[in-house]
């Protein structure tokens, strides 16, 4: 994790800390470096139409562990420190 927030910083100036995401940090530093100040980019032809046969949707699966009665259930959590 350092070596990677590093990495964004030097190359990018953006403290990977502020995004709970990789999309979200990707989206920054698109919107940041490489697009043009009042330009919407607007994919056409086959191209676009190769992204939206791709473009299934997610799975999102839960799942919700039962431990026998009288288990000690552990949990680890994230907190962002930078929002």
């Amino acid at each position: 994790m350092i070596k990677f927030n590093e990495l964004i910083f030097e190359r990018f100036e953006i403290n990977i800390h502020k995004y709970p995401t990789l999309s979200s940090l990707a989206f920054v530093i698109f919107k940041t470096h490489l697009l043009r100040k009042n330009e919407i980019p607007q994919l056409t032809a086959q191209v676009a139409r190769d992204i939206r046969q791709s473009y299934t949707g997610g799975a999102v699966d839960m799942f919700i562990p039962e431990n026998p009665e009288g288990t000690k259930v552990f949990a680890y959590l994230f907190y962002l420190l930078n929002k």
